[in-house]
């Protein structure tokens, strides 16, 4: 069942009304968090153009990498383009705030570098860490677009997080990730938004319920949006594949003309 949301939920809300605590790992440099009602989860976003800003400094810089392990300062090293080297930092940086936070614990320089987020065969993050630092460690999924990078922490189950720019480029491919019926289930769910608002919110939840789910092939086509709810936040309903489930849902929000999207898999789910 699809609900049409209120108005409230349709016009959106600042990023800095959902991620509405904050800290400053470097100066210059401050990770948004927030925590996801009744979820041992964390979601923590960067604004890219401060790490921009922070590049220009040596001091600074070096001040970043100190917060990497060895593992993600010899990735990082091996990027030269600056746009991926501040997503790629933004996103790592993101995640393991995100990870100290479910662990306790606070976002020091040294207790970021024990950290260490690095990708698995899949090419999806891998958490590793000190012993001292606790085990097991939670799954990360991590995003970036346009002037954000964000990732996701979940203390039990995988999670999946992703975040878009609203732009038009979403109609001229939606043939390849929209069905009919979904498109008619988000008109009556947000009637006032339009069409690439909404279909940057089903793009985004779509992609953040593909990280949390093992890799096949023709997945992301195969989930199916069945409803759209409000109340707390939007909610979205979806069908799978055999194999994974016939109930999937995700988590999202509009903020600042981008779309948010996230998920939990509990562990043990089929």
């Amino acid at each position: 069942m699809t609900s049409n949301c209120p108005a409230d939920y349709q016009s959106g809300q600042s990023v800095s009304v959902l991620f509405s605590s904050s800290c400053e790992i470097v100066p210059g440099i401050r990770v948004r968090t927030f925590r996801p009602p009744a979820a041992p989860a964390c979601l923590a976003l960067i604004e890219l153009d401060e790490l921009e800003a922070v590049f220009r400094t040596d001091q600074a810089f070096r001040a970043e990498t100190a917060m990497l392990s060895p593992a993600e300062q010899k990735r990082f090293a091996a990027y030269t383009y600056p746009k991926r080297r501040k997503e790629w930092l933004g996103g790592r940086l993101s995640g393991k705030v995100c990870v100290l936070e479910l662990l306790g614990l606070p976002p020091a320089a040294d207790l970021l570098a024990a950290v260490s987020i690095v990708p698995a065969a899949s090419g999806a993050p891998l958490v590793s860490a000190s012993r001292a630092l606790g085990e097991p460690m939670p799954s990360v999924s991590i995003s970036h677009s346009g002037r954000y990078a964000v990732a996701m922490a979940a203390a039990a189950g995988a999670c999946g997080v992703d975040i878009q720019r609203v732009t038009a480029r979403t109609l001229t491919v939606a043939d390849r990730f929209a069905e009919a019926c979904e498109r008619h289930l988000l008109r009556s769910a947000v009637p006032d938004w339009d069409e690439a608002r909404r279909l940057t919110l089903l793009w985004a939840a779509k992609e953040a319920l593909k990280k949390s789910l093992p890799p096949g092939p023709g997945l992301f086509r195969d989930l199916i949006l069945r409803a759209v709810n409000c109340g707390p936040g939007i909610s979205l309903s979806f069908s799978g594949p055999a194999g994974v489930g016939s109930q999937l849902a995700a988590a999202a929000a509009s903020l600042d003309g981008y779309m948010l999207a996230y998920t939990i898999r509990q562990s043990g789910h089929a």
